[in-house]
């Protein structure tokens, strides 16, 4: 039988002391490796540089809100806001059946649905004018 004697007040003591300091360097190295894969954030979801991205249609990949481009910029959109008050259509009060209508000569939509917009509305919208043929960059 091999020689068991019981731990010391102070091993014990001794040995979660090292516990937590290898925990806490653990958490440093792991906090590190976040900051820098994450350019300067710790990757936790808070506003970084790029958290602002404008959603595309299915199929595309998302791209900056600022920098358009150049196909983009020269495709003509009507401009749709849909808030808590109801829909405006290039700042004119409107249904969904006015937006499709406005929306078809060109045939792409800008889309901002504020936070205080009703979410059914905002699909009913959004579905309306891809059934339509409409391109849609909700923003």
């Amino acid at each position: 039988m091999p020689n068991s004697t019981p731990r010391t007040d102070r091993e014990r003591v001794a040995g979660r002391k090292r516990l937590v300091f290898w925990l806490i360097l653990l958490g440093l190295v792991i906090a590190a490796i976040l900051f820098l894969r994450c350019r300067g954030s710790l990757g936790l979801g808070g506003s970084g540089e790029d958290s602002s991205r404008e959603q595309k249609p299915t199929g595309q990949p998302a791209r900056l809100a600022d920098t358009p481009s150049p196909a983009d910029a020269a495709l003509p959109r009507c401009q749709l806001r849909l808030d808590a008050t109801g829909l405006t259509i290039a700042g004119k009060p409107g249904e969904i059946a006015d937006a499709i209508a406005a929306c078809e000569p060109p045939r792409a939509a800008d889309l901002i649905v504020t936070g205080d917009a009703n979410f059914g509305t905002a699909q009913q919208l959004e579905t309306a004018l891809k059934g339509a043929g409409i391109e849609v960059y909700r923003n």
